[in-house]
């Protein structure tokens, strides 16, 4: 008798298809800090690829591939519900200062 491995559900097959869509279209990169992300890497590793909402789901943003993107965990982390605007100038103010 051989074991075989549970079939994913469909929405995981879905998210994992989303996810390599957002990271060929960015080439593996964040699209905040630019740094090359991983997506399966540990929970919590700074250049662990994550899903970014530029309109967050808290002011009602939705999971279209127009509204997501890929970040690094910390980028996405520290950006918690800010509007994208918002903390792209924090980027950039953070940038010019440094």
């Amino acid at each position: 008798m051989t074991l075989t491995k549970p079939r994913k559900s469909r929405a995981t097959r879905r998210r994992r298809a989303h996810l390599q869509r957002l990271l060929r279209r960015q080439k593996w990169r964040c699209y905040w800090c630019q740094i090359k992300v991983m997506p399966y890497v540990a929970h919590g590793h700074p250049c662990k690829a994550t899903f970014d909402h530029l309109v967050t789901q808290s002011a009602g943003g939705g999971n279209a591939l127009s509204n997501t993107v890929v970040a690094c965990y910390a980028c996405n982390q520290r950006r918690r519900d800010t509007d994208a605007e918002t903390w792209a100038a924090q980027l950039a103010a953070e940038r010019a200062g440094a």
